[in-house]
C-alpha cells in the first residue's frame, strides 16, 4: 500500500502500460495530491486511481504523448478530491472510459459526433467543458 503523493518515478517510466493504485487507503495517511500526467508513458492505457484522496484537476496534458490513441484507453479517479473540468484534450481518444463520480466537482467535456466514449458521472454534478 502507497501513502503520499504518487511517487514521480512513475511518471518517467516510457514502457508502462498500465496503472492500478486505486483504494490506497490506509488508517493514518492515504494516498493524495495531483496526479501526473504522465506524458513519458506513451503505452499507458489503464490509468486506476479511483478511492484514494487526489486532488487538483485533470491534467490538460494527461496522456498527451499516448501512441495508443485507437485502443480501449480506461481512466478511473472515481471517489477521489478532483476538482476543475475535464480536460478537451482527452478527446483525441477514440474509445475513452472515463470515470469521475463521487469528486468534488469534476466537469465533463463536450463529446464529439459519433464517439464511442463513455463517461460515467452523478447527473447532480456540473457540466461544462474546458477551452
Amino acid at each position: 500500500m502507497l501513502s503520499g503523493t504518487i511517487p514521480f518515478e512513475l511518471n518517467k517510466l516510457t514502457k508502462l502500460k498500465d496503472l492500478a493504485l486505486f483504494n490506497q487507503r490506509g488508517n493514518l495517511v492515504q494516498l493524495h495530491g495531483p496526479i501526473p500526467d504522465f506524458a513519458a508513458s506513451p503505452q499507458l492505457s489503464v490509468i486506476a486511481l479511483g478511492d484514494n484522496q487526489l486532488s487538483g484537476s485533470i491534467p490538460d496534458t494527461l496522456l498527451s504523448t499516448s501512441n495508443v490513441k485507437d485502443q480501449r484507453i480506461r481512466i478511473g479517479l472515481a471517489n477521489n478530491l478532483m476538482t476543475g473540468v475535464v480536460p478537451t484534450s482527452l478527446n483525441a481518444f477514440d474509445n475513452l472510459a472515463l470515470e469521475i463520480t463521487g469528486n468534488i466537482a469534476a466537469s465533463v467535456l463536450p463529446l464529439p459526433v459519433g464517439a464511442t466514449n463513455s463517461l460515467f458521472f452523478p447527473a447532480h454534478k456540473s457540466i461544462a467543458a474546458s477551452s
